[in-house]
């Protein structure tokens, strides 16, 4: 069974799956101790879904 923090976790990657760099995001279990309970300690999805891509000037 999954924690709260670990579904908040997986739902943020699953927003953004790679990082503003362009590399992938660690998957859960790939966290460090400390990276699991700061996201245990505060469950919420953290990612912005991004914004439409605005209309480019002809």
């Amino acid at each position: 069974m999954k924690t709260p923090g670990q579904t908040a976790y997986e739902e943020d990657v699953r927003i953004m799956p790679n990082y503003p760099d362009g590399a992938p995001r660690k998957s859960w279990d790939q966290l460090s101790m400390l990276a699991k309970s700061t996201w245990e300690q505060q469950p919420t999805v953290r990612a912005r879904r991004p914004a439409a891509a605005a209309p480019k000037d002809k």
